[in-house]
């Protein structure tokens, strides 16, 4: 099941999928998988600390947010973002968590300990996956490049949850945009072609 927004995931996972379970006489298994940015990196964690990242860090919100955030690493399972009680500003959860391009992937010492892996582990596991139209669109992205299924488990049936909203993400990923200054460029490229072609007719008849 693919969602506009994280809201919907938590909604999903924590009240429908629930209700649906004790209601139907079979049961079935289903996770949450968001973005790699969305869990803490272990890794990141580390080197930030090693760096002296956190010694650096001198405003008081920034300061307080980071040793909550410090706090919850201690009894978190998920490493899941969602879970805190307050939104991490960016420089504060830029200190432990990474994006996809950061991601060392295999290479990563924290491999094993890494909390989107195991959220990874655990979608692989269940009848039903929940996630957002970014993991979506980046899934199949990654899957026409290199023919495997790379960022989700493989699925036979797909639901677009507040559908309205996919076309433009992905738009996005699967699409291009051009601009007046895109054409103006094309254009002067296209009379600078132009200019020497004729000017090499004519040398051709001299």
């Amino acid at each position: 099941i693919a969602t506009a927004n994280i809201a919907l995931q938590e909604q999903l996972i924590a009240k429908d999928l629930p209700m649906l379970a004790k209601i139907l006489p079979w049961e079935f298994s289903f996770a949450l998988l968001k973005g790699r940015n969305n869990y803490v990196c272990p890794s990141r964690f580390r080197q930030s600390h090693a760096q002296g990242k956190f010694a650096d860090i001198a405003n008081p919100v920034h300061l307080q947010q980071l040793d909550d955030i410090l706090v919850w690493l201690k009894r978190t399972e998920t490493g899941d973002v969602a879970e805190l009680s307050f939104v991490p500003l960016p420089p504060v959860w830029s200190c432990v968590s990474v994006s996809a391009e950061e991601c060392l992937g295999e290479a990563c010492p924290e491999r094993r300990a890494c909390f989107f892996e195991h959220a990874r582990a655990r979608a692989e596991e269940a009848h039903i996956v929940v996630t957002n139209y970014h993991m979506l669109f980046a899934h199949l992205a990654v899957r026409m490049e290199a023919g495997s299924s790379q960022v989700l488990p493989p699925f036979d049936i797909l639901v677009l949850d507040e559908a309205h909203a996919a076309a433009d993400i992905a738009r996005d990923f699967f699409g291009f945009t051009l601009s007046e200054f895109t054409f103006m460029r094309l254009a002067a490229a296209v009379a600078e072609f132009d200019r020497k072609l004729m000017a090499a007719q004519l040398r051709q008849h001299a």
